[in-house]
């Protein structure tokens, strides 16, 4: 897989991050990428819920918690890879 994940989180403790995954390694960074293949933007309290697996990440996408932008496909592979 080659494809860079950007995180937009709103709210308190929000801010932007990257993952970018390259020939099996995974590097985070903080800031926006030039080019990301998908854009996730949510709230924090919606991203503490995704990743403590208190909130469904196709649940928030549908009620407008969470907004994509980009390959919707590798999105759904998020849960996958990073949770």
């Amino acid at each position: 897989m080659n494809a860079v994940f950007q995180f937009e989180i709103t709210g308190e403790g929000g801010g932007s991050w990257n993952a970018a995954i390259k020939d099996g390694t995974c590097q985070v960074a903080e800031g926006k990428h030039a080019s990301p293949t998908v854009t996730l933007t949510m709230a924090s309290d919606t991203w503490l819920g995704i990743v403590n697996k208190q909130v469904n990440p196709i649940q928030a996408f549908m009620g407008g918690k969470l907004k994509l932008t980009g390959n919707m496909m590798l999105a759904q592979k998020m849960q996958d890879l990073f949770l």
